[in-house]
């Protein structure tokens, strides 16, 4: 799994927000899955974006690892793509529309990182 909420949140609540990490090649792809690269897993592993989870710390076991902060920033952003395609008011995005979202996410991204 790969914990999502801030430490003060955890430590506060008693619970964790997580994504599920799975070493299952996906289906879907991208946008719904994320190929975890910065993190030496035992296996080749992606991030289910879709599957989100809220853990009792005391069932989470040692971290295996730290995403990079660019990795991170990448599932931040598939996240809130997938929370804005369940807001809108006729229905559930296409796999296309997802993937043409997505890449104009990730557009405007690397413009705003190419002015910094």
């Amino acid at each position: 799994m790969l914990v999502i909420s801030q430490d003060v949140f955890n430590e506060r609540s008693g619970t964790v927000i997580a994504l599920v990490v799975t070493s299952q090649e996906p289906v879907a792809g991208f946008p719904l899955t994320l190929e975890v690269t910065s993190v030496k897993l035992p296996k080749r592993s992606w991030v289910k974006i879709s599957q989100i989870r809220t853990l009792s710390t005391e069932r989470v076991g040692s971290a295996l690892g730290r995403m990079s902060p660019e990795e991170m920033e990448q599932v931040k952003v598939l996240a809130a793509l997938l929370r804005e395609s369940t807001d809108v008011p006729y229905g559930a995005l296409s796999d296309d529309d997802l993937v043409t979202a997505a890449d104009e996410v990730f557009q405007e991204y690397d413009r705003r990182e190419n002015n910094e």
